[in-house]
């Protein structure tokens, strides 16, 4: 969170003239004189933000499956020696790569809501956590 913290701070610092402009900052439209300006800036941070967690939901359920069916197994679910088990693990880890990647852009909003969902995921199958 300190990281998103200090990006946004560092762009609202360039947007009001403090260190060099970049591509991304256009203080002709976003800049502390323009009318307007500090608003639209929020704005487009937000949105930024929104988007750039999307991806990340998504990525991580794309990476949950990769360690599953991928060459580069994770060993959490491979030292499993219970077989049932272990494609019990697997098959839930799946379901919830599938969830993240498929869904998670439109019903994450938040890391609260991504952790709801793996504890959820945990439960639903009556396994242990």
């Amino acid at each position: 969170m300190a990281s998103c913290r200090c990006f946004l701070e560092l762009w609202t610092q360039r947007a009001n003239g403090e260190g060099p402009a970049g591509d991304l900052v256009a203080r002709e439209l976003v800049g502390p004189d323009v009318p307007g300006g500090p608003e639209a800036l929020a704005a487009q941070q937000s949105a930024f933000m929104s988007e750039l967690f999307g991806d990340v939901v998504s990525m991580a359920g794309a990476v949950i499956i990769r360690r599953l069916v991928g060459i580069a197994h994770t060993a959490d679910m491979d030292t499993i020696s219970d077989d049932e088990a272990r494609t019990a693990c697997e098959r839930r880890a799946l379901r919830f790569g599938r969830h993240l990647l498929v869904d998670g852009r439109r019903t994450h909003q938040d890391i609260r809501s991504v952790v709801a969902a793996a504890q959820a995921a945990r439960k639903a199958d009556g396994l242990p956590a």
